[in-house]
């Protein structure tokens, strides 16, 4: 369970990340209800791994014999974010680049 003032720090930037890389159609265009609901989907996907990224304090393995612990890079979050929203959006149009 998320506590309710992470979850809402999570999703904010979880938010401002899709709307990123929509290039803002999230948030200027009006969109028909069944996209919308892909974007509430993808949002809270990504809320998800933020919030995880932040508890786990970004540790990709840890090892208890001789203790090691090896971090993520800040771009892995980043690409496993991209991943999760891409799953949702692809055949939405929300992600194409072009004009």
């Amino acid at each position: 369970m998320i506590a309710e003032a992470s979850w809402i720090r999570a999703y904010n930037q979880a938010e401002a990340m899709v709307s990123a890389m929509t290039f803002g159609r999230i948030r200027t265009e009006v969109l028909p209800e069944d996209v919308r609901e892909l974007v509430t989907l993808a949002v809270c996907a990504a809320a998800e791994g933020i919030f995880q990224a932040g508890v786990s304090a970004n540790i990709s393995s840890e090892n208890n014999d001789g203790y090691s612990v090896t971090y993520r890079a800040p771009d892995t979050v980043q690409a496993e974010t991209w991943k999760t929203v891409t799953s949702y959006l692809a055949d939405t149009g929300l992600l194409y680049r072009g004009v």
